[in-house]
């Protein structure tokens, strides 16, 4: 859409301006008429996004305040088919590539720009034909400000809406509510029954709608505007939204376990930007957590500063990843009969500028990327080495316990690739043991319980992580090929004090019994708990009161005491 002097509209995101003019140069030099502007702040792209048109966004990669990750969420949130093309000379092709896949149009070198106008060229065309074909849609179809798949409105409508009613003065509460795993509850749909899906997730959502608005915010959020005048209590409302999607929905003859998680802000009496509502409640979802761990948050002032270093430390996790600044400590397990080493827990660390970084910070941040993945495969050979290693020095033979996360245990070849790590490390497959939590079990019963055959055909032992947590039911537990339960540590904190705790243990330990499970308790930190275990019959343990994490060469000194005990027929000195 060029102006009325025919000039290309020209949006360019970058903190040089020098390197601005050159762009703007560079398409002028080529025979184009061109306005252009710089902007380097997400603020300076929200309010030209809302208040011009622009045809085309050039866009550096890594700005102080802005990076072109979130420039594109931001371009993407209010025109889908403008051209946003990535211009900067230091981004590496992955995350270009990486870039790409969320929708950015194409990625050019500042020191190479004889790509610029053919790429501009071409993307100049194909907006106006999705513009023509929006257009088309539209009046076809008389779907104007209504999102076509879900039925519901549409962001626009959710802004104008907003617009609306703060005009007025209304307090007005705002909830955000995302949809975990979308992408792979779509998978197992197909694109034919995304439609199905949306509308299921907005048929629940409905029930909290008191009188409001219910609206479609992005591809897997869903947006409520409620009134506060009957003294609605918004965490109540959010914490009762996280709660009503731990019960499966039905789709046809489907069940689907759904999880969510909310951000909620609230505009006072007064407030009249409708944008920073969006912001504020865009805040308070990046730092609602996970759902397991409540799942829900208020924009509280500094949430945004929150925000900005979350983006931070998923900028530093791409570098991590490349450079292979993880490493891997070991919790050792034991016979808690024989109070003998069995096995060991292998577990990811990260060190940040000399600090180190806690995995309940970068462990989602590594899911949300994908990045598990990649950093998964080199920490489960990293661990099958290591074993392997100690096995070739005549050390006392232990199982090395790995865990997997939901977006691994996703890959379709997930055995193929634990084999070939196994070929390649020469560890046996009776010396390695894959952990999974149990939430993971219940997503897609039957893909579930097809992978954990193909694992368990391979020899590795398969064991249930957090068991007690979640939502599994004996009718599930007896199908799973799994040989071992973990039992969580929130149930060994307090097994002695708490009765109830103890009772929960040993109907776990009950039901192992009876399924020819063996249990591990984790979390064990004192000789009170160990006793009341070991009395209950439980056969492994894990914890600080037997041992914290180690290093390998730590872990492999504890071995090298063990087989020396061993040749002596000594016991192994622990509590």
């Amino acid at each position: 859409m060029m102006d009325a002097s025919g000039a290309l509209r020209v949006m360019i995101v970058d903190d040089s301006t020098d390197d601005a003019i050159l762009l703007a140069e560079n398409l002028k030099e080529n025979g184009l008429t061109v306005v252009w502007q710089c902007i380097e702040t997400s603020r300076q792209l929200q309010e030209e996004m809302r208040e011009n048109d622009w045809d085309l966004i050039l866009c550096d990669n890594d700005l102080p305040e802005l990076d072109a990750r979130r420039a594109l969420e931001i371009v993407r949130r209010y025109r889908q088919e403008i051209p946003f093309i990535i211009v900067s000379g230091g981004i590496s092709e992955e995350d270009a590539a990486e870039l790409m896949k969320l929708g950015a149009s194409d990625y050019i070198s500042k020191h190479n720009l004889s790509r610029l106008l053919p790429v501009i060229g071409r993307e100049l065309r194909d907006s106006a034909m999705h513009r023509d074909l929006a257009w088309a849609n539209q009046r076809i179809g008389s779907l104007v400000r209504l999102d076509a798949a879900s039925g519901l409105p549409n962001f626009q409508s959710l802004r104008d809406h907003l617009d609306a009613i703060l005009k007025k003065g209304e307090k007005v509460a705002l909830i955000l509510v995302e949809f975990c795993r979308y992408g792979e509850l779509l998978d197992g749909f197909g694109h034919a029954g995304e439609s199905q899906l949306l509308r299921a997730f907005s048929g629940r959502l409905s029930g909290f709608n008191h009188g409001g608005f219910l609206g479609r915010f992005g591809e897997h959020v869903f947006a409520l505007v409620l009134p506060l005048e009957n003294g609605l209590n918004m965490e109540d409302c959010g914490r009762e939204i996280v709660e009503s999607f731990r019960k499966p929905l039905r789709i046809g003859e489907e069940e689907l376990f759904v999880n969510c998680r909310v951000g909620c802000s609230v505009a006072p009496e007064g407030e009249r930007e409708a944008d920073l509502l969006l912001s504020q409640a865009e805040a308070a979802l990046q730092c609602a957590g996970n759902p397991e761990s409540g799942g829900f948050g208020i924009y509280m002032h500094g949430m945004e500063e929150r925000k900005r270093k979350k983006l931070e430390l998923e900028r530093a996790i791409y570098q991590a990843v490349h450079n292979d600044e993880f490493s891997l400590v070991y919790q050792p397990q034991f016979d808690l009969a024989t109070r003998r080493m069995v096995g060991a827990e292998a577990l990811m660390r990260w060190k940040r500028g000399g600090d180190w970084v806690s995995p309940a910070e970068f462990i989602p941040l590594l899911e949300e990327t994908g990045l598990i993945i990649p950093v998964g495969e080199r920490i489960l050979r990293r661990a099958c080495e290591a074993n392997r290693n100690w096995q070739l020095q005549g050390l006392p033979e232990i199982r090395m316990a790995v865990n997997l996360s939901a977006i691994q245990f996703r890959q379709p070849d997930l055995a193929g690739k634990v084999r070939h790590i196994l070929d390649e490390t020469g560890l046996d497959s009776r010396h390695l043991a894959l952990e999974i939590t149990e939430n993971i079990a219940m997503y897609n019963g039957p893909e579930v319980i097809s992978m954990l055959n193909e694992l368990k055909m391979l020899g590795v032992e398969l064991a249930l992580d957090d068991f007690g947590t979640g939502y599994s039911s004996l009718a599930y537990l007896k199908h799973f090929p799994v040989g071992k339960l973990k039992i969580d540590q929130s149930f060994v904190r307090d097994i002695v004090a708490d009765k109830s705790n103890e009772a929960i243990v040993k109907a776990i330990l009950a039901i192992a019994d009876s399924l020819g499970l063996t249990v591990i308790a984790e979390g064990v930190e004192n000789l009170e708990q160990a006793t009341l275990l070991e009395a209950c019959g439980c056969a492994e343990v894990q914890g600080y009161f037997f041992c914290p994490p180690v290093s390998e060469k730590e872990l492999e000194g504890m071995l090298v005491k063990a087989r020396e005990q061993q040749l002596s027929g000594q016991i192994q000195n622990l509590p």
